[in-house]
């Protein structure tokens, strides 16, 4: 046990906030589980100082295969963060041997895990995702985020459905800033080499190691808007180092790397918006500005009227008690491919299902490695 105050970590961090959240734990009353992670929980919590529900990610700093200083990076960032499109932190504080970061909830939760349900409700078909202009809207405010996140000479390094959250307005963030990289220099000259990410997302010159930039980000968002609108990410069937093969060697991922029974013609605005993103060579892709400014992005405004319907489906995220999610022979559904894994209504997986696949793809799409 390492044991102690972990407060130090994070003297220096200032609130930006304007209401001033409690640093006390019993100012909150946890209302069950939502998330659980590697090394944390996420807890739906009432403050009892304002009345506002929050969600609370609770780490456990005694674990010796933590990193406090990558913790502090990921604190710090989120609460450097000042955008409506990325999530911020409300304030954090140890309480004996554990961090607790307060953020705002998200309560319907992951972009994944409403696809996933609407799956799990026969709403959708394989092979289908989101309709257009829900994913112009999503895509959209993703790259709102992710223009904030460039300027602050940030990557985040790891956008994917899993990553994007909702809440019940429609307002879209980006979450899970714990690869996020901060970047010396100026936004021209900001560069990385460390291959972090998850493969079916990853751009081409991370695979290589190369150096990279902002525009890794950009391709990331285009293999998101391929999930979004088909239900999984191109090339998802495949084991990791084939698709890293094929990423390098192949053509860029496009609405034809999909075979399916039940394909939803784009519009050409979405192709050309696609093949502008999914360029393997990065001088030539679109930086987030142009993104934002492509004709594709005129669907967005009506895309969050939809959203804000499809949305009236879909249950919020719902804490439970631990004893609930682990008593022995009670099986809970997880949404995979997330940092975070959010419990779903009637998503039980039938026996003899065809997607077999989908279980590896699965396992190995969270495995993050940084390679110094």
């Amino acid at each position: 046990s390492i044991g102690g105050d972990y407060s130090f970590l994070f003297d220096s961090m200032q609130d930006n906030s304007k209401i001033e959240w409690p640093t006390d734990a019993s100012r909150y009353k946890l209302q069950g589980v939502i998330g659980k992670g590697a090394f944390a929980k996420v807890h739906q919590a009432l403050c009892l100082d304002n009345n506002i529900t929050v969600a609370i990610k609770i780490l456990k700093l005694e674990d010796p295969s933590i990193n406090l200083e990558d913790i502090r990076k990921e604190v710090l960032t989120m609460k450097l963060c000042d955008n409506e499109n990325v999530l911020t932190c409300y304030c954090c504080f140890n309480v004996g041997s554990t961090l607790w970061i307060v953020t705002p909830l998200m309560i319907k939760g992951s972009f994944l895990r409403i696809l996933q349900y609407l799956a799990s409700q026969h709403l959708i078909r394989d092979g289908q995702g989101f309709q257009e202009d829900i994913v112009a809207y999503i895509i959209r405010e993703t790259a709102k985020g992710l223009k904030y996140l460039h300027e602050s000479n940030l990557l985040h390094r790891d956008v994917k459905a899993g990553n994007i959250l909702v809440d019940d307005k429609g307002n879209v963030r980006l979450g899970d800033l714990g690869v996020a990289r901060l970047l010396e220099g100026t936004v021209k000259n900001q560069e990385a080499s460390t291959f972090v990410g998850t493969p079916c997302w990853m751009a081409p010159e991370v695979m290589n190691r190369d150096q990279y930039d902002s525009r890794a980000d950009i391709w990331s968002l285009g293999i998101t808007a391929l999930e979004l609108f088909k239900g999984v990410p191109p090339m998802a069937k495949f084991e990791p180092m084939e698709i890293i093969i094929r990423t390098l060697q192949g053509d860029p991922p496009s609405f034809s790397s999909y075979s399916d029974n039940y394909p939803v013609k784009p519009s050409s605005a979405f192709v050309s918006w696609v093949s502008s993103v999914l360029k393997k060579d990065p001088s030539q892709r679109y930086t987030a500005e142009k993104v934002l400014s492509h004709r594709w992005m005129s669907l967005a405004d009506q895309g969050k009227e939809s959203l804000l319907e499809l949305l009236k489906t879909v249950p919020d995220l719902k804490g439970h008690e631990e004893q609930q999610q682990e008593m022995p022979g009670k099986e809970v559904q997880y949404v995979k491919n997330t940092t975070w894994n959010f419990s779903l209504p009637s998503a039980t997986k039938k026996e003899g299902s065809d997607n077999s696949w989908l279980g590896k793809f699965n396992d190995v799409s969270v495995k993050e490695t940084e390679v110094p």
